[in-house]
């Protein structure tokens, strides 16, 4: 921390002062976008599936016959992709299930950031779908909360 202190330091003694703040707002939006998108998060995303999502629907997103539904070989849009946010944070119900006993625990656990990583590490595998931006995500739990 104390050497990015110091790199800011030599930055703002070679900037004039009223542009510094402009350079600072890039440098951290910079690290706000790519958050989500570096190939670290997408092992934080497979990582994250693994150990949450894996037992029920495979190590391949292939499901187990109609009990826990396949995350691959669906076409799925940005709006689907979306609903699977709110899927992860609070589960579902049972009215819709083969089986009532057998439903989709809450993951409440998980950050907005693991999420995140979640949805894009299935958008890039299976889904073939651009990467969900951060802010995206946040604003669409907002939404589901609130139902």
């Amino acid at each position: 921390m104390k050497k990015m202190s110091l790199d800011l330091l030599k930055i703002s003694n070679n900037l004039k002062v009223n542009k510094l703040p402009y350079y600072l707002f890039l440098f951290s939006s910079f690290f706000y976008l790519t958050c989500q998108m570096s190939t670290e998060t997408f092992k934080e995303g497979q990582a994250l599936y693994q150990r949450h999502c894996e037992t029920c629907h495979g190590s391949m997103a292939e499901g187990f016959v109609k009990l826990y539904p396949s995350l691959k070989d669906k076409i799925v849009s940005e709006e689907l992709r979306l609903k699977y946010v709110c899927l992860i944070r609070n589960g579902t119900d049972t009215l819709h299930q083969p089986l009532p006993e057998i439903r989709m625990p809450a993951f409440g656990q998980l950050s907005d950031i693991e999420i995140c990583n979640i949805i894009n590490y299935l958008s890039s595998r299976y889904w073939n779908l651009p990467p969900v931006r951060l802010d995206a995500v946040e604003t669409y739990l907002r939404f589901c909360n609130t139902r």
